[in-house]
């Protein structure tokens, strides 16, 4: 066999093992994120969740060494499938106020979507009281910068009024994260992206008549 192909061999295994760890990973956490949300961490056995994959306990191990690593996997799996989603969703949209808009639909969406991970949300915060920051709450402050300045290119255009960009931002995140919750806990049999219209419009245009 000549040198060529054998460096060809070489290159080629690594690649294919790597896309199968991945795809290992990411069964992985989706029954885990399941088997989270169903039982609670506390009551949640690692060997169930390798029951349900008919895997051995140990290959879940080899991945994630301890429960606690295997549920912050999952947290950040789903909040790095909720940013993907929204990143895709905007595109190629260059109108600021669009973006806005297509990114509140999106996050709404994603959610009705994967409730599994509001509940994950709550387990982290009552599980894990130590941690400064939820994982939430990290994954959002690293997008805040972009965030405050599209708002204030849309404040300097004259699209917004002049209010304080990080203001702006916080009513905007802590409307989107309360609405989740609260459609959580009422168990609304509506889906949460039918809301998206008249969130977007009373956050952008407020609630007085134009008289009042």
């Amino acid at each position: 066999m000549s040198k060529g192909s054998s460096k060809g061999r070489s290159v080629g295994r690594p690649k294919a093992h790597e896309a199968a760890v991945l795809e290992k990973c990411e069964q992985i956490l989706k029954v885990a994120t399941d088997v989270f949300a169903r039982n609670g961490y506390r009551n949640t056995d690692v060997q169930v969740i390798a029951d349900e994959l008919e895997m051995g306990k140990a290959s879940i191990y080899r991945q994630y060494p301890t429960k606690q690593d295997l549920f912050f996997a999952c947290v950040d799996r789903g909040i790095q499938e909720l940013q993907r989603k929204i990143n895709s969703d905007i595109g190629a949209e260059q109108d600021a106020i669009e973006r806005i808009r297509i990114s509140i639909y999106s996050y709404l969406e994603f959610f009705d979507d994967n409730q599994a991970l509001v509940e994950l949300f709550m387990q982290e915060r009552a599980e894990f009281k130590e941690r400064e920051k939820p994982t939430y709450f990290e994954y959002r402050d690293r997008l805040k910068s972009d965030w405050e300045a599209q708002l204030a290119q849309m404040i300097d255009d004259g699209r917004l009024r002049n209010l304080p960009v990080h203001a702006i931002r916080d009513c905007l995140s802590s409307l989107l994260y309360g609405t989740i919750f609260t459609h959580y806990f009422q168990k609304s049999s509506g889906k949460l992206a039918e809301m998206a219209p008249y969130l977007t419009d009373i956050f952008f245009t407020g609630v007085l008549n134009k008289q009042a």
